[in-house]
């Protein structure tokens, strides 16, 4: 088997191959060189020329290439080096406040001294439907994870079968499998007969609410009947840190572009109700129309229409920061002498590298948006896969570690996926019987479909080698690649219409909310992110009135931020 060998820089500067793709592909997913020219703003690729943004607004859905050659334009475009940065690091986009009080805000990029640093911390693990952590059971079957009141003692508080607030002093686990509290005075607490309500706002049986307690310094889930979740070994409220081989902690950033930040200003002022998020031209010049009478005269990129950005970085020294799309952010600094417990200290300024990027923009016909992941080259080792071969015959690619990877032990076997710690406040934790170390990771899903799916494998493996023999070499966005992306076949609410990549994951972002379990069910972006076109739906971070990303100014100041 003919292989396309991409070259990955090992943390101690030596130079291996650590992943490849296959060359012999069935070319059902090309870019003309065209095409690929008319990207660049100049005409012609250039190494770090700049990229225009995909034309959303004029966007022809026709194939699933198209869509796939849309994501692969876009993230050329956010990575194109600008007036010294990025574009993401440019104007026209706005960071993301982390959550405080159930409320985020925009932070503008002000470059005009150049004195803009991103925050960086560590995340969560992926949310479900009403952004909570996500854990799975030994069956497959997700839940989204609550945590107990606390009282002002610290501990934790249940209601009781009476409805009232009940604090608990000792928590154990019966012969039966199930858990039983004790009160302060030593009494047992008793429980409603299904105190956790299920979830929503997914179709019946997708994803249950459940509830986390702490019994002997281990956290232990319960779901909505009492019972005990049996889950994988490490798993610990779906919070879990990821950590690269190198001892490098992994931290995330959420952006989105100026349409965005002022269409959710607009439905948020005016409380326009149904909104979806923009698929027209008639639907942008609204916005503009607006930005324009609050002191924004126009957008630098309209045709993107709204882009929502989640990235995730890893610090780069003066050695390795060739080999990644970087920038500068402020990260924290932890007490790492306790194996068990690393405790945040400070603050300092360090420089970052990409290593995996989310794409959501909605673009003609479709207000669900399209999700697209990149993760740069030597991440994280694939799952087996089959892909389409030219002359029509079936390839397959055996599962395998050897080489060199920034998140996975080489030759590691198993287990995978499984978090050595989780983020706690200003701490980080090990999970039970962990210490705070990297763990190993393995991308389930090779191209976000079955590993049998070999036609919609052979798509993205189609479309990353005709864009990699155009791309100038030299340029360092080669050295990212499109995992998959999704859609609805009509722009329809999903879960109705999901196509594309369908089990589409991350393996920086959703490490840990990965199964390999019911693999012809949807496990990607679209298993949280569902239930209709709302933007408050759609996009978590838009969220509602109060408890989601606020506007850029109030309504009654009429002033742009």
């Amino acid at each position: 088997m003919k292989y396309l060998f991409v070259i990955a820089l090992i943390m101690t500067g030596t130079l291996l191959p650590a992943q490849t793709i296959p060359s012999d592909a069935a070319p059902n997913c090309p870019v003309s060189s065209t095409t690929f020219d008319q990207w660049f703003q100049s005409g012609k690729p250039a190494v770090d020329g700049v990229v225009n943004p995909a034309n959303s607004v004029g966007f022809a859905k026709g194939s699933t290439c198209n869509f796939y050659a849309w994501a692969k334009q876009m993230f050329l475009w956010v990575t194109s080096e600008s007036g010294g940065g990025r574009v993401f690091d440019s104007a026209a986009f706005y960071d993301v406040s982390p959550p405080d009080s159930g409320k985020r805000t925009f932070l503008r990029h002000d470059n005009s001294n150049g004195s803009f640093i991103h925050s960086m911390m560590l995340r969560a693990a992926k949310g479900g439907p009403h952004d909570l952590p996500i854990i799975e059971d030994k069956s497959g079957q997700l839940f989204e994870v609550m945590e107990p009141p606390i009282d002002h003692s610290g501990k934790q508080i249940v209601v009781n079968s009476a409805g009232n607030l009940v604090e608990v002093s000792k928590a154990s686990i019966t012969s039966n499998h199930r858990l039983a509290f004790q009160d302060k005075t030593g009494n047992k607490i008793e429980l409603p007969s299904a105190g956790i309500r299920r979830s929503e706002s997914l179709p019946t049986d997708t994803i249950q609410t459940a509830e986390e307690f702490m019994v002997n310094g281990e956290p232990v889930f319960i779901d909505s009947s009492g019972n005990i979740i049996n889950v994988e070994q490490g798993q610990a409220g779906g919070s879990g840190v990821l950590e690269t081989q190198q001892d490098g902690l992994v931290y995330y950033l959420t952006m989105t572009n100026d349409v965005y930040a002022y269409f959710l200003t607009k439905v948020k002022n005016e409380a326009i109700a149904n909104a979806e998020f923009p698929t027209t031209q008639a639907e942008l010049n609204d916005i503009k129309k607006y930005a324009a009478a609050n002191g924004k005269p126009g957008f630098t990129d309209e045709q993107a229409l709204t882009v929502e950005l989640k990235s995730s970085w890893i610090e780069v020294t003066d050695a390795t920061k060739s080999n990644y799309i970087t920038t500068t952010a402020m990260i924290p600094v932890y007490d790492t002498s306790n194996p068990q417990k690393w405790v945040q200290t400070s603050q300092r300024k360090a420089t970052l590298g990409l290593v995996g990027l989310h794409i959501v923009g909605s673009v003609k016909d479709h207000p669900e948006m399209i999700w697209a992941t990149f993760e740069r080259f030597g991440n994280t080792p694939n799952g087996a896969y089959t892909y389409t071969k030219a002359d029509g015959t079936t390839g397959t690619v055996l599962q395998s570690t050897d080489g060199n990877w920034l998140f996975s032990k080489t030759g590691s076997t198993a287990p995978f996926n499984i978090a050595h710690m989780t983020a706690k406040e200003a701490s980080i934790i090990a999970a039970a019987k962990q210490t705070i170390s990297p763990s190993d990771s393995l991308r389930v899903y090779a191209w976000g479909a079955g590993p049998n799916n070999a036609e919609s494998n052979s798509y993205l493996i189609s479309i990353h080698n005709s864009v990699n023999t155009l791309m100038p070499k030299g340029d360092i966005r080669s050295n990212y690649f499109l995992v998959g992306a999704t859609w609805t076949t009509n722009g329809t609410a999903p879960p109705v219409g999901i196509t594309g990549s369908t089990n589409v994951a991350n393996s920086t972002m959703e490490t840990y909310t990965q199964s390999t379990k019911s693999t012809d069910n949807v496990r990607g972006c679209f298993l949280c992110h569902t239930g209709s076109l709302a933007p408050g739906t759609i996009s978590h971070i838009f969220g509602g009135d109060t408890n989601g990303l606020q506007p850029l100014f109030p309504a009654s100041s009429g002033n742009s931020r």
